[in-house]
């Protein structure tokens, strides 16, 4: 009698289902590594733009300008597409918002500024703030990065309790 090697239909079958049921599950939890990453990439690309404006600012001996831009050319109240840094005579330099997937706020004092602007000294015109994004499917923001009056930042995580903070301990909402 001659012997074929090979697998029967019915183990192929049950290692298909055992590689499906872990893809499953190794894809699931993946999401999990997933969003702190893609929120490290956008605190970066955040943070770099605000050292950006700075360095340009000291470097070009004016004031230099971010805000937020629809259309990557012209500064409106919506940060979530994007910003740009700008001096009074064009666009130095444009970011794209890399999480698509929620919205980011500014917040600056005194109250009711739209932008963050930089002197030729490199500080900011009267002004600091704080900006925060709260993804789509959260109620809570994912973090923070303040700006001082001496135009460093620093990143405010979320608390144990799933809450960021300001200085004063006020809740930033969403």
């Amino acid at each position: 009698m001659k012997w074929v090697r090979g697998f029967s239909l019915m183990e192929l079958m049950a290692a298909l289902s055992i590689v499906a049921i872990l893809s499953v599950l190794s894809i699931s939890s993946l999401r999990y590594f997933w969003r702190p990453a893609q929120a490290e990439i956008f605190i970066s690309q955040l943070i770099r733009a605000i050292h950006l404006t700075r360095s340009e600012a000291i470097l070009r001996r004016e004031k230099v300008i971010l805000c937020g831009s629809s259309d990557q050319q012209n500064c409106s109240d919506h940060w979530q597409d994007g910003y740009i840094v700008k001096t009074a005579e064009r666009v130095v330099y444009h970011f794209k918002n890399t999480s698509g997937k929620g919205i980011l706020h500014w917040r600056s004092f005194p109250a009711h500024r739209p932008r963050l602007e930089f002197l030729s000294t490199g500080w900011p015109h009267a002004q600091n703030g704080t900006f925060w994004f709260c993804p789509a499917d959260t109620a809570a923001p994912a973090w923070a990065v303040v700006v001082n009056k001496g135009g460093r930042t620093r990143i405010v995580k979320p608390d144990r309790q799933g809450n960021v903070r300001d200085g004063k301990g006020k809740l930033f909402v969403c």
